[in-house]
């Protein structure tokens, strides 16, 4: 009995130093991927990435390479209204690429630059449990190359961070 009392203790105090003192999380609220892995996982299919680019840029592309002077525009029209993300998730998606990305937003000195409040979630659909998003941060600029990006003969130009993948764990 006295020995099960000692383990959980010592569970605790590890538990207390880790969360408290270092600053880690056990566990992040969900996991992020690449749209490419999303696809190649099951969870978006050629139709899905047609809808998130059509909510995203207004219009869909087709091609076969990354070649964009043969890509195709396709007369696409949306399947589905997207309606907004609820704030539970948004929290959940926020919380997650804080804790992923935390020591972005400390200086060397460990001065911090800003937290959960200075990231916004572009939200483009939920597809499959997966929900495609864009995460921005006020504290810091993205790059503004444009890279052409084919996934399933689906077309597009991204500029920045390009579109995640978020689940739930």
């Amino acid at each position: 009995m006295k020995k099960g009392i000692n383990i959980l203790i010592v569970f605790a105090m590890a538990l207390w130093f880790c969360i408290g003192i270092v600053g880690c999380t056990p566990n992040t609220v969900g996991t992020f991927y690449t749209i490419e892995e999303a696809y190649e996982n099951g969870w978006l299919t050629r139709k899905d990435l047609m809808e998130v680019c059509y909510h995203r840029f207004g219009e869909v592309w087709i091609g076969e390479s990354s070649d964009s002077n043969t890509w195709i525009k396709y007369e696409y029209n949306p399947q589905n209204m997207l309606s907004p993300l609820e704030m539970t998730v948004e929290n959940d998606i926020k919380e997650t690429y804080y804790s992923l990305h935390k020591s972005e937003f400390f200086d060397q000195d460990g001065n911090s630059l800003g937290g959960i409040k200075d990231l916004s979630v572009q939200y483009y659909g939920t597809y499959n449990n997966s929900y495609v998003i864009v995460i921005e941060c006020s504290i810091w600029e993205t790059g503004q190359t444009a890279m052409p990006t084919l996934v399933a003969g689906v077309a597009w130009w991204e500029t920045g961070d390009g579109f995640l993948v978020y689940r739930d764990n």
